[in-house]
């Protein structure tokens, strides 16, 4: 297989990334998306009597670039992805293994990205493209029983032809499992789950245009959400009086919503090469409301009550 996707963060907007990670991917993607006026129904009528709906060619009016890629969980590229999405990175060496803490950018610190997209061509040499100041739109981090995998969606700027002199690192080939870690909902530790999702939501505001240019001249962000879903968590005492009566003594139901922090980590099965710890993700939702849709608390036949738990983030805290 040929075809490859990489993400690189700019140093500034406008210039493109110099170094790369390329992901494992499953699927990946890049290609224009263009602004079009269709042609006008105007008379008199060209060619003929015809009645025929479509008789000029549309006009392309401007651009943008959306690019997508599904991917499990590894080391590498999702840190990419996560500057994509809105994050900003500090990094700390411990001297044999590195640490990155992901927080929240503001809008004047939101990276830009530069993507590139390896394609086959079976007549000639393969051709690379490249898209600048992009960034992501959506992120899923979807945890399942067999894997943690992640898919996203970018749109950009720009698209043309790689220089072909761009720094690329491979990923790591080792996974990050959903079979080896904790989580804790609200101070409450869950213990088991057959399912657990993080959608991270970035509108940009597409519509920045003006007369006498067909590229667009920016592309900020409008805002960003953070939410996610627990499933097939055994329901217990705790987590009812929790959610419906606003603690674990509640008697009686609380219009007072649930609210407290997500912490969960998914790790590695081996340790880091020459480090006594395991490539790990952990995230730390510190403040976010809880909630069970209406009328689904149902026990089966074998009186397991599995309901969907949703949350999502709140910023009220210095970093949520």
């Amino acid at each position: 297989l040929v075809a490859a996707f990489s993400l690189g963060q700019q140093a500034a907007k406008g210039t493109a990334a110099d170094d790369y990670i390329t992901t494992l991917a499953t699927v990946s993607g890049l290609q224009p998306r263009f602004d079009i006026t269709e042609s006008r129904q105007e008379h008199p009528g060209g060619l003929g009597t015809r009645a025929t709906s479509k008789r000029a060619a549309s006009t392309r009016t401007g651009y943008l670039v959306d690019a997508a890629a599904t991917f499990v969980l590894r080391p590498r590229f999702i840190g990419q992805a996560l500057l994509a999405a809105g994050f900003t990175v500090t990094t700390t060496n411990n001297t044999t293994y590195y640490t990155h803490v992901f927080k929240l950018a503001t809008r004047a610190t939101f990276p830009w990205m530069s993507a590139l997209w390896l394609l086959p061509d079976d007549d000639v040499a393969s051709f690379e493209l490249i898209s600048t100041n992009m960034r992501a739109t959506q992120l899923n981090i979807n945890a399942t029983p067999e894997e943690v995998a992640c898919d996203m969606t970018l749109t950009g700027m720009t698209e043309g032809d790689a220089a072909g002199t761009e720094t690329k690192a491979s990923e790591i080939g080792i996974e990050i499992l959903p079979t080896v870690g904790t989580m804790t909902v609200a101070g409450v530790s869950i213990a088991v789950a057959k399912g657990l999702n993080m959608a991270i939501a970035n509108t940009l505001k597409e519509d920045q245009r003006y007369l006498f240019q067909a590229a667009r001249t920016d592309l900020p962000q409008e805002s960003i959400g953070v939410s996610g879903t627990l499933t097939g968590s055994p329901l217990d005492r705790d987590i009812y009086r929790e959610i419906f009566r606003g603690g674990t003594s509640g008697t009686a139901p609380s219009l007072t919503p649930l609210t407290g922090n997500l912490v969960y980590e998914f790790r590695s099965a081996a340790n880091i090469s020459g480090a006594a710890v395991p490539y790990s993700l952990n995230i730390d939702i510190n403040s976010c409301e809880y909630t069970i849709a209406d009328n689904s608390l149902r026990a089966n036949l074998a009186d397991e009550i599995e309901p969907e738990i949703s949350w999502e983030m709140i910023d009220d805290v210095t970093d949520p």
